[in-house]
């Protein structure tokens, strides 16, 4: 895995063993070889990740069940630099954030001069708390859904206007729709301006 860049699957059936085997071995060797704490950062990016279910105990003292395990997991990434993940936390919540950001250094949190983010108000709080100086980046991925997103939401609200009914085939805002939200680098020369 580590240096042919394979899978835990695929690592499992080239050495016929299971996959637990290879992530723990994996672990073994991610442990010894990566630094404890990850250096200095300008650019910090942050975003959640589902894994799986969630897992649920019951709580005899406050007698209701408890999530035991998070589906959602949080990663913190390098943007700028060189060191790709810097670490990874169960949870989606502003605590989980903030408390992985205040573990690292009074130099290492001043360094971080911007934080790329989702809309996502969770990390927006924990960034405004941990992290005061630096600045807020949302990224162009998410910036461009939303606004495609409402470009839908128009179109669809002025087809029924128009029409009374929802779009369908036939209808040309219908049948365009996809093109008002393609990237023009994916777009067939016939269909941009020259």
């Amino acid at each position: 895995m580590a240096d042919g860049g394979r899978t835990v699957v695929q690592s499992a059936r080239d050495h016929g063993v299971s996959w637990p085997v290879v992530s723990a071995a994996f672990a073994e060797h991610a442990a010894a070889v990566l630094p404890r704490e990850p250096g200095p950062v300008a650019v910090l990016g942050i975003d959640e990740i589902r894994r799986g279910r969630p897992q649920w105990a019951w709580n005899d003292e406050h007698q209701c069940w408890e999530v035991t395990v998070d589906r959602w997991h949080v990663g913190f990434v390098d943007l700028k630099g060189g060191q790709g993940l810097l670490g990874q936390v169960e949870g989606r919540t502003s605590t989980t954030v903030r408390d992985w950001i205040n573990q690292r250094g009074e130099d290492w949190r001043s360094g971080v001069r911007f934080v790329a983010i989702d809309m996502c108000t969770i990390f927006k709080s924990a960034i405004r708390d941990a992290l005061p100086r630096a600045r807020l980046v949302v990224d162009h991925f998410h910036l461009v859904q939303l606004a495609n997103q409402a470009l839908t939401e128009v179109r669809r609200r002025v087809t029924v206007q128009v029409r009374g009914r929802r779009g369908r085939k036939g209808n040309r805002e219908w049948e365009l729709r996809n093109r008002l939200t393609r990237s023009a680098a994916r777009m067939h020369e016939s269909h941009l301006d020259p």
